[in-house]
């Protein structure tokens, strides 16, 4: 009995023997597991400050414009696995990378740059935070919207004004949240100039009025100290937009508006530093004082358009754009010729006839013979306008001469509705020619020329020009009996 007890005794402490052996086997191991976690969580720490040190480094060389060392850096930085367990370590290489590509896309114009910093902006977005990385959100956002204005000046299609619209309307939101004044003027003015472009291409109302939406927003928020650029540039947006916006809708207050911002834009666009964009913010202004004087007062306004025209020919020259130039002085013609025949001494219509005639003299040598055609029967009807006044001989002989000139050049081949319309203001000139000398020669011309406007005023064609051309030839016939 004492023999086995021993016994027993003996495999006990064998027992735990063992089992303390494995206890502690298991302890070391236990402590190798911990030591070996711990250097590698410190050994990926490290590696993580490691990175985060690269990216202020990077930062640094693009600040000093070391563009190249800043790339290789983000490259390095960006091959790195752990990286992408982290999304704000992810997103400050990308957006750094974004910012040298974007930079590099300033300095050389390249559009290969431009792409590859939309790439990066936008693979920076997927690991944003819009609630903890606010301003980054913010600023990737306005980088991308920008990158698609840019694209968008070489296409014709909406694609990239819509990615644009869709960028800074994000942006938006974070800017009035954070009431971040600083780039609600920016995202305003970039969401107007988006929006203009598109009312350009697409004529619709509710692209005009969100362009003017956003770009009075921008406008209000702007000092002559900030964003100067973009306050030139909106005023004369805006310009554009109200006069469009007039097409449609409140025409004589929307021509009001535009007017008001083109005088904006004039005053931030001086000719001594702006000449030609000056001279067409002029050209612009003219435009609506013609327009406005159809609704209210005409004298005003057409007087307007008249110093607005004339201050834009100091730049548009006939030497420097003939065409502009021939342009402006036929508006000129026609807005003298409106006036009556002769208003505060000023002999309106013979101004008028000067314009014309400088007009003429530079189509003759740089335009097509319609328009040569169009001045000279504007110039026919302004003599026949002064011989209502003055009741001189040689004012109808000038008229005649000039719709017989026209016609040499709108033949009835080539343009039959306007050499019918010439033919029958030529009958019309021969009968008053009549009145003075040659009463039955010009009685004749006169039917001569109805019967060739006749050709093609017919009655199943143009019933009513045909009535009007019987009815004179009726006339003479009468007369002449």
């Amino acid at each position: 009995m004492i023999l086995f007890m021993a016994m027993f005794t003996d495999i006990d402490r064998l027992l735990w023997t063992i089992l303390g052996s494995i206890i502690g086997a298991l302890l070391v191991l236990l402590v190798i597991l911990i030591v070996y976690l711990l250097y590698g969580i410190g050994t990926k720490w490290s590696k993580i400050k490691t990175i985060r040190r690269r990216i202020d480094t990077a930062r640094e060389f693009l600040s000093e414009n070391m563009i190249t060392d800043a790339l290789k850096i983000y490259a390095e930085v960006l091959n790195q696995n752990e990286i992408k367990e982290y999304p704000e370590i992810y997103s400050a290489a990308k957006i750094g990378q974004g910012d040298c590509y974007y930079s590099l896309m300033l300095t050389t114009q390249k559009k290969e740059f431009l792409k590859k910093a939309l790439a990066s902006y936008e693979a920076a977005l997927t690991s944003v935070d819009s609630k903890q990385q606010e301003r980054e959100f913010m600023r990737v956002n306005v980088a991308i919207g920008t990158l698609y204005l840019i694209l968008d000046e070489d296409g014709d299609t909406d694609s990239n004004l819509m990615q644009a619209i869709n960028a800074f309307d994000a942006a938006l939101k974070t800017a009035i949240k954070t009431n971040d004044l600083t780039n609600l003027d920016i995202i305003h003015y970039n969401l107007g100039t988006a929006y203009y472009r598109l009312s350009k291409r697409n004529k619709e109302t509710k692209y005009i009025e969100k362009a003017i939406e956003y770009l009075e927003d921008s406008v209000s928020t702007y000092t002559n100290e900030t964003h100067q650029t973009n306050s030139q540039d909106a005023s004369l947006m805006l310009g554009y937009l109200y006069s469009a916006l007039s097409d449609y809708s409140n025409k004589e207050e929307n021509l009001t508006k535009g007017i008001f911002h083109y005088r904006q834009a004039i005053r931030e666009y001086p000719p001594d530093k702006y000449p030609k964009e000056h001279a067409d913010i002029q050209r612009s202004l003219g435009r609506n004082y013609v327009r406005l004087s159809s609704i209210s007062d005409i004298d005003r306004n057409l007087n307007n358009a008249i110093v607005s025209y004339k201050e834009a020919l100091r730049y548009y020259t006939a030497e420097k754009s003939p065409e502009i130039y021939a342009e402006i002085n036929n508006i000129l013609a026609d807005i003298y010729s409106r006036f009556n025949a002769e208003r505060e001494g000023i002999d309106n219509l013979s101004i008028a006839k000067e314009f014309y005639f400088e007009t003429l003299r530079i189509y003759r040598d740089n335009a097509s013979k319609e328009r040569q055609a169009d001045i000279l029967v504007a110039l026919g009807d302004l003599a026949l306008r002064q011989y209502l006044n003055d009741n001189k001989e040689e004012l109808i002989i000038e008229a005649i001469d000039h719709y017989n000139n026209a016609l040499e050049l709108r033949t009835i081949d080539k343009y039959p509705f306007e050499h019918a319309q010439i033919r029958q203001k030529l009958g019309d000139t021969y009968k008053r020619m009549a009145r003075f000398k040659d009463w039955g020669t010009n009685m004749y011309k006169a039917r001569q020329s109805y019967a060739e406007a006749l050709k093609v005023f017919t009655i199943n064609d143009y019933p009513l020009w045909h009535k009007e051309v019987v009815s004179s030839m009726e006339e003479i016939d009468r007369l002449m009996l």
